[in-house]
């Protein structure tokens, strides 16, 4: 396109020459024709040399050069930590109304930035996919807990007495609608699918990875906060200190963060969010199920 009459703000957009050749490297950068969206090339945004504009693979004109470009992810991120300090300090009681609100604010922010459902991980033609390896994956985190369960030394990962004191009526609550509609779905829709797809389609794959899960580390500070009582293992590992509080803290958001890799590369691999979605429920709903069973049956002991 060196004649084009837009090449430089092209090249602007783009970020240079160098980077251009980058796209095109990438398959990110094509001329006229046809093109088979999942064959030829992959679902995002691209840049045609014809006409001077870019746009989504579906169809839809997405101009790369809007002022509000990163904007939108710094938006999509101040919505986070508000949500976060309303339900682990100021609102808890309105814990999944406020999940499920900041859900839908952020989908509304990622449609704004062009990012299709597809790109969210959320495109049809990928659920079916996504629901069976998330059942399979569900049903190993399963087997790994009884068994954990079933060794007297892995037991004491079970006794947390967030669970200990829920009637079932609660218990069926936390498994059934707050973990699957506050929790799983806030943080999935929001770390491994708007924040996920926004990055990779700025800087790529590793960007979005690496980011998006540091992100979910840091959103598990506030929750993490007093996890060394409520929890006997983690407890008698860190202690009850200062130091100790910090320390298990840190160890939170580092294992929540490398979580979060795994999730995005199933997220990734699958092309579907509930993929990751199904093992992350599985993490927390099925702990939080034979959490309550261990204190029933070992609590006392």
């Amino acid at each position: 396109m060196p004649h084009h009459p837009e090449r430089k703000r092209i090249d602007k957009a783009l970020g240079g020459a160098a980077k251009r050749n980058d796209l095109e490297a990438d398959g990110k950068v094509f001329g006229e024709g046809v093109f088979r969206v999942g064959d030829e090339i992959k679902p995002g945004t691209y840049y045609s040399t014809v006409g001077g504009h870019t746009g989504e693979s579906c169809g839809e004109r997405c101009p790369i050069d809007d002022p509000g470009i990163t904007m939108r992810i710094f938006l999509a991120v101040a919505v986070l930590v508000v949500v976060n300090a309303l339900n682990n300090r100021l609102t808890p009681e309105l814990y999944v109304p406020l999940c499920l609100a900041a859900t839908a604010v952020l989908i509304l922010i990622a449609r704004w930035d062009h990012i299709t459902w597809a790109d969210l991980g959320l495109g049809k033609a990928m659920l079916g996919r996504g629901l069976r390896w998330g059942l399979i994956l569900a049903g190993a985190v399963l087997i790994s807990f009884l068994v954990a369960l079933a060794v007297p030394l892995t037991r004491p990962l079970f006794l947390d007495e967030r669970a200990e004191d829920l009637s079932v009526g609660q218990l069926l609550f936390r498994v059934l609608v707050r973990v699957p509609f506050g929790t799983v779905l806030l943080e999935e829709v929001a770390f491994r699918g708007v924040l996920w797809a926004m990055i990779e389609r700025r800087w790529g794959a590793g960007w979005a990875t690496s980011l998006s899960s540091v992100l979910f580390g840091l959103w598990h500070v506030l929750p993490s906060v007093g996890i060394n009582r409520a929890n006997s293992a983690i407890g008698a590992v860190f202690g009850h200190s200062t130091l100790g509080v910090a320390l298990s803290v840190a160890a939170a958001v580092v294992g929540t963060a490398a979580a979060g890799v795994l999730f995005c590369e199933l997220r990734r691999r699958s092309g579907s969010l509930l993929t990751p979605a199904a093992l992350h429920w599985a993490l927390n709903g099925e702990a939080y199920a034979l959490s309550w069973a261990a204190d029933q049956w070992w609590g006392a002991s």
